[in-house]
């Protein structure tokens, strides 16, 4: 058992009979504990108040590897690295930038009691310039940015050095541009 004062960002619970993952705690003046929670399950944000003689169970997850094998329109698909097992996560759970991720990209499941509780993310992923226009460099400028539009279609804001074909990494949570490969 772990009291709710010794429960950390990233921690999961079982709320309800859902996996949550601690995205937050606040201790609040009156003495209680807010936990922000995300639901794998549907994708939503919530918080949970309780005192500090509040308890949860723990959990101790297991993880497993998996790539990615299809990207749909509004979910991925995963396929274990045995190949036995495949699982559809909805983009809205994971976020808009899961898009970037390329296929046989490997990323971590992590289970409770047999539902899934999180996936961990590369933190970064490499993509390639499909387009962007060459700039000249201009001494009257003084900022050196443009736009590129990558092979998945999504848009970027680069350094002016970035040519067609590069092939760059991007911070998968935030979708920007870290370097060039």
């Amino acid at each position: 058992m772990t009291f709710v004062a010794d429960i950390k960002t990233g921690d999961l619970l079982v709320i309800k009979g859902d996996v949550c993952k601690v995205s937050e705690t606040v201790k609040e003046t009156d003495g209680h504990y807010r936990l922000n929670m995300f639901n794998f399950r549907d994708g939503s944000g919530f918080y949970e108040i309780s005192d500090h003689e509040t308890s949860f169970d723990n959990f101790n997850p297991e993880s497993a590897e998996f790539v990615l094998k299809e990207k749909k329109s509004d979910s991925l698909v995963f396929q274990s690295s045995s190949g036995e097992e495949q699982i559809e996560v909805p983009v809205h759970v994971l976020g808009e930038n899961v898009k970037l991720l390329r296929n046989d990209e490997t990323v971590f499941i992590k289970y409770v009691n047999g539902l899934i509780a999180d996936v961990e993310l590369p933190k970064t992923v490499v993509q390639t310039v499909a387009f962007t226009e060459d700039i000249e460099k201009d001494t009257s400028r003084t900022e050196f940015i443009k736009e590129a539009k990558l092979q998945n279609g999504k848009n970027i804001t680069v350094p002016a050095f970035i040519k067609n074909g590069d092939r760059i990494r991007i911070h998968l949570d935030t979708g920007e541009y870290v370097c060039r490969e």
